[in-house]
């Protein structure tokens, strides 16, 4: 866990987000802390389209750098043993 809080902490730090965003990425801590790895596809079903129907696309609409960035943090904690 103390990984991942770490990893998407500097990203919420260095990024101006809405309170959606926040939400969804703790959403991503949370499950990341329950399941202990997270796929992509994750990001566009259940519990991660609760903000927004279309998931990750759609809580970051129009921010494809951002969406990128997550997505990099997600591939790059699937590498690592998060636990």
């Amino acid at each position: 866990r103390e990984t991942v809080v770490k990893e998407f902490g500097q990203f919420l730090q260095n990024n101006q987000l809405s309170s959606n965003q926040i939400q969804f990425i703790e959403q991503m801590i949370e499950f990341y802390t329950e399941k202990g790895h997270l796929d992509v596809a994750n990001l566009y079903e259940p519990p991660f389209d609760f903000i927004d129907e279309d998931g990750l696309d759609g809580v970051f609409e129009n921010n494809a750098n951002v969406i990128d960035l997550l997505v990099e943090k997600v591939k790059g904690l699937n590498k690592i043993k998060v636990s």
